[in-house]
């Protein structure tokens, strides 16, 4: 993401750039519009003026889908627990790559069993989540964004409700 100006609430006066392949972190006192700002970046909060730029067009100018595609987003909260499986969450993340409609592909498949594997969470792919833990359903969250294969993930607080030994798999 490059030439990001923002004029925001709050947010008035920020300008950056971001490089791919490069993991930068944003931090500040609670309340201070970290997370605003990630849900400006991932197109799910407008802009009072300003703009966001992925790879020089405007985050505007994508579709919904397009963006969803280039851009993965887990935020603080996972929100309610749904009465799914984690491999029916972790689907939830290819829904982008598919026609409207269409039921998920083998490529669909092999990318939703990877993000499981790939978050040490392939053995609770038939748990529902209503029967993790707090740090399970947080793995397997992180899973549905590493399905959607996106370019960019923005992450908002990814390690809260990790254990130490996960988080420091995730982080180094």
């Amino acid at each position: 993401m490059g030439n990001v100006v923002l004029t925001q609430r709050g947010l008035a006066g920020i300008s950056a750039e971001f490089l791919a392949g490069q993991v930068t972190a944003i931090i500040g006192p609670n309340g201070a519009g970290k997370t605003t700002l990630l849900q400006i970046l991932s197109g799910l909060t407008r802009l009072d003026a300003g703009s966001v730029v992925l790879d020089g067009v405007a985050l505007d100018r994508f579709t919904p889908n397009e963006r969803a595609r280039r851009i993965g987003y887990l935020p603080q909260t996972g929100g309610g627990v749904w009465n799914i499986t984690a491999r029916e969450l972790v689907a939830l993340g290819r829904l982008p790559h598919r026609s409207r409609f269409a039921g998920p592909s083998s490529a669909d498949e092999a990318a939703i069993q990877n993000a499981l594997e790939a978050t040490d969470t392939a053995h609770l792919a038939e748990r529902p989540l209503d029967r993790m833990s707090g740090g399970e359903r947080a793995r397997v969250l992180f899973a549905r964004v590493f399905a959607g294969e996106p370019e960019w993930m923005l992450t908002d607080e990814p390690l809260a409700n990790l254990d130490p030994h996960t988080s420091k798999g995730c982080c180094g």
